[in-house]
């Protein structure tokens, strides 16, 4: 998770939260064998899990900026 903060904060500073969720993701099944952290980006209008959701194509690139940044830092 620290990684992916370190990312955030360098593509986007100050634009970025830590959302802990009790949603159980794949992730959930995953962290029994190995630590793992997620990275949200937003919806537009905050429509999500639904036919209708969508994110701006900046928020996907920044996404994947911050995701390469973690594993840069992590590799």
């Amino acid at each position: 998770r620290g990684a992916l903060e370190a990312g955030a904060e360098a593509v986007a500073p100050g634009q970025w939260r830590v959302m802990p969720s009790g949603a159980l993701h794949d992730a959930t099944n995953v962290s029994r064998l190995m630590p793992v952290a997620m990275l949200f980006v937003p919806s537009i209008n905050g429509i999500s899990h639904a036919f209708e959701e969508d994110t701006a194509e900046d928020d996907l690139v920044a996404g994947v900026a911050v995701l390469a940044r973690a594993v840069a830092e992590l590799g």
